[in-house]
C-alpha cells in the first residue's frame, strides 16, 4: 500500500512540474524545478549501538522532486529506501557496567517525506561554477520491518512481540540535514547530502524496554529471540530486567550522492523566440 501512495505522490509532483515549469535561469538566478536520484549509505542509531557509532552500514536509494517557493526557500518531496542493521553482544547499563544481550536486527525501511529547503549560500551568477549549500527539514512517514536471523532463517520480529508489545510498523519521521550542490550545466548538477531522520518509535530495532517472562511465550521462536543470552552460555534474565532504553526513540542517518536534472523552459523560450516580446525584452 505504501508503495502505491509513494508512486502517486511522485506522479502528482511530476504533473505539477510539466504544467508549471518555468525558466531555470531567471535574471535573479533562482533555482528551478528539479528531479533527482540518489545513492549512498544508511546507518541506524538506537538501543543496540548507543552510545557508540554504528559501523554497520546499509544501502540507501532515493528519488524525488524539488521546486522553489520564494527567495532562498524550496519544497521537496522524497522517497527513500534504506537498509539498516546492528549486531552487538555488549552495551553499557545506567551504572556504566557492560552487560550481554546478544541481540541483532536488520530492516529495510521506506520513508516518504516532504521537506523544506533553505539555501544557505546564494546561487553564483556563473552558471557552470555554481556551488550552493543548503539545509533541509520536514516531516514524513517511515515503514520498517525488523528481522533477526536464527539458524539460517530470517524471522520478522514485530509479530513475535518479543517485549509483549504490539507496536506499529509505521512511524512519523522528522528529517534534518545539510547538503552541497555543484552545477555541471544548465540542466545537470550533483549534490552530497547527509540527512538524519528522527522517528516517533523506539522499535526500529525491536528493542525498547524490559524483558518479559520468557516462559510466557507459547512460540519457541519468540521465546528464543526475546532473550538470546543462552546462545552465548548465559542464563535467561528475569522479567523486568532492562532490555533497552525506552526514553530515547530510534533514528537513522542517510548519506547520499545525488544527481539532479533541472527543467529549463527558459532556454527553450530563448531558442524558439522569433520576434521581440515584452515578456522577455531586456530592460
Amino acid at each position: 500500500m505504501i508503495k502505491k501512495y509513494a508512486l502517486a505522490f511522485l506522479v502528482i509532483f511530476l504533473i505539477c512540474e510539466l504544467a508549471q515549469a518555468q525558466s531555470f535561469y531567471r535574471r535573479n538566478r533562482k533555482t528551478g524545478y528539479q528531479v533527482f536520484f540518489g545513492v549512498g549509505t544508511a546507518s541506524y542509531h538506537g538501543d543496540l549501538v548507543a552510545p557508540r557509532i554504528n559501523l554497520d552500514l546499509g544501502g540507501a536509494i532515493s528519488a524525488g522532486v524539488q521546486f522553489p517557493i520564494e527567495g532562498r526557500f524550496g519544497l521537496r518531496g522524497e522517497l527513500l529506501w534504506s537498509k539498516i542493521s546492528a549486531d552487538e553482544d555488549k552495551t553499557e547499563d545506567k551504572n556504566d557496567n557492560p552487560f550481554v544481550r546478544n541481540l541483532s536486527f536488520k530492516s529495510s525501511n521506506i520513508d516518504l517525506g516532504l521537506m523544506g529547503v533553505f539555501r544557505i549560500t546564494p546561487n553564483s551568477p556563473r552558471a557552470r561554477t555554481d556551488l550552493t549549500t543548503y539545509a533541509l527539514a520536514g516531516l514524513g512517514g517511515t515503514y520498517f520491518n525488523p528481522k533477526a536471523e536464527l539458524n539460517g532463517t530470517d524471522y520478522e520480529l514485530r509479530p513475535l512481540q518479543t517485549e509483549g508489545e504490539d507496536y506499529s510498523s509505521v512511524a512519523l519521521s522528522i528529517p534534518l540535514g545539510l547538503g552541497a550542490n555543484v552545477r555541471l550545466s544548465y540542466e545537470w548538477s550533483i549534490a552530497l547530502e547527509a540527512i538524519y531522520r528522527f522517528t516517533t518509535t523506539d522499535y526500529l530495532d525491536d528493542v525498547s524496554d524490559v524483558y518479559v517472562d520468557n516462559g510466557s511465550f507459547s512460540d519457541p521462536i519468540a521465546r528464543q529471540l526475546a532473550d538470546r543470552r543462552p546462545e552465548v552460555g548465559l542464563p535467561v534474565l528475569p522479567a523486568g530486567s532492562r532490555r533497552g532504553n525506552s526514553s530515547n526513540n530510534d533514528g537513522y542517518l542517510a548519506i547520499q550522492a545525488k544527481v539532479n536534472y533541472h527543467f529549463n523552459q527558459g532556454m527553450y523560450y530563448k531558442r524558439k523566440k522569433r520576434r521581440p516580446s515584452k515578456v522577455f525584452r531586456r530592460r
